[in-house]
């Protein structure tokens, strides 16, 4: 097992400028070595090199000086590659001792180069930083689906503009076979912004300004405590902030930044990378398992609403990939982006107030206004968009306005949705 450094002293400390004198300054110091050292090879060119042998131990040092000279920014006399080569266990125990003592004789720059004993131990962090990493993308992908629908991504309080900007890009740059056939978003985010998803969900839709309006316009106080009592904050918090999921999260985030940019690694952050991600694992598992217990309030789905529509070319390239199996109804919701408007409590009433007058005029025993014809079509082709008019007539569903119920369908087996105007 190999550890290097770079060692340099810009200015001029060392009492040395020789390999055969650093020789002497390792080999006096008993706990980098067990006897003196052994010349195995010497070679004097353009760059001075040492090879030695601890013959107590078998430890292999290479110490070789580098030309300056020709550096463009700096002028230092005295730079050296310090090589160990050991059993990993000797590695292990002089990584610290060495860095130390080089600083000690007058080095007071020095750069890692190689650290193979931590290499050894990112290769065990990887796989546990890697499985938790996926396991919190398989939640929130669920989650969001269920929660907010197929387009989740698109809104600001769940993905935020810095990762939207980074899935945009990664998306063009996507070279793999599954590109165009499968939905990707948080697949691109890194694994702090992924984090910060959950952080986030906390405060997402409690926008303070919206409550003290809905109190202000209120008369009703149990009307009111039905639109602004939601327990979707309560279940982030209660199952993730009061479970320290930020705090293990940024642990983890700190240990992958160090496997992943060839950082010293330590046995403690193997411990803690076993332990958070234990940790994580049970947070996350258990978080899946209760996701029917997030429930948003009316305040919290109106506030789905506010954030403007994204136009088409902005979106992901595969968010606006053709499904085979319902051609039409993709190429209704994608042309919907596309200088679409959020539609508002008075306009779906109103539309839908229309269609119902036009019941009268089907020549059918039993008509109804199919939801997703009404939502897709009716509504799409006026301009409005049809994520926020889903959003809009399950905020109506329940302030008791309209019912969306199952009917009988003329064109399957199973029956559809379909919704109607209530008396008021």
């Amino acid at each position: 097992m190999k550890f290097e450094i770079l060692v340099v002293d810009p200015s001029d400390k060392l009492d040395f400028n020789s390999v055969e004198r650093f020789k002497l300054a390792i080999g006096l110091n008993e706990k980098l070595c067990g006897s003196e050292l052994t010349v195995k090879e010497e070679q004097y060119k353009k760059e001075s090199q040492v090879v030695l042998i601890d013959e107590s131990n078998q430890n292999k040092w290479n110490i070789q000086k580098l030309d300056t000279s020709k550096s463009l920014g700096d002028l230092y006399s005295s730079a050296y590659i310090l090589t160990l080569e050991a059993d990993k266990e000797v590695i292990k125990n002089l990584r610290r001792p060495l860095i130390e003592h080089c600083k000690k004789i007058g080095f007071s720059r020095i750069r890692l180069l190689t650290d193979e004993y931590s290499q050894h131990i990112a290769r065990e962090i990887y796989p546990l930083i890697n499985k938790i990493e996926n396991l919190l993308r398989r939640y929130i992908i669920k989650f969001f689906t269920i929660k907010i629908g197929l387009d989740y991504s698109r809104q600001e309080q769940i993905i935020s503009s810095k990762a939207s900007e980074k899935i945009k890009i990664r998306s063009k740059e996507d070279t793999t076979f599954a590109k165009g056939l499968i939905d990707v978003d948080v697949e691109y985010v890194d694994f702090e912004e992924l984090g910060e998803i959950i952080y986030q969900q906390k405060t997402a839709f409690n926008r303070i300004d919206d409550i003290f309006n809905k109190i202000e316009l209120s008369s009703d106080l149990s009307e009111l405590k039905k639109e602004i009592q939601g327990n979707y904050s309560k279940y982030f918090k209660d199952h993730f902030e009061q479970k320290d999921f930020k705090a293990l999260w940024e642990k983890c985030a700190k240990i992958r930044n160090k496997v992943a940019h060839n950082y010293i690694i330590t046995e403690e952050d193997l411990e803690n990378a076993k332990s958070s991600v234990e940790n994580l694992e049970k947070i996350i598992t258990n978080a899946d398992k209760k996701i029917n217990e997030a429930v948003f309030s009316i305040v919290e789905k109106e506030a789905l609403i506010k954030p403007s529509i994204q136009p088409l070319e902005t979106r992901n390239e595969t968010e606006l990939v053709k499904r085979t199996d319902n051609q039409e109804y993709e190429d209704r919701i994608s042309s919907s982006y596309q200088n679409s408007k959020a539609i508002n409590e008075d306009e779906l009433i109103k539309e839908l107030q229309q269609e119902q007058n036009n019941l009268s005029k089907i020549p059918y025993d039993n008509p109804f206004i199919g939801l997703k014809k009404f939502v897709t079509k009716t509504l799409a082709d006026k301009g409005f968009d049809v994520h926020s008019s889903y959003i809009m007539i399950n905020i109506l569903d329940d302030k008791g306005m309209v019912e969306i119920y199952d009917h009988d369908n003329p064109y399957g087996d199973y029956p559809t949705k379909a919704i109607k105007l209530l008396d008021s």
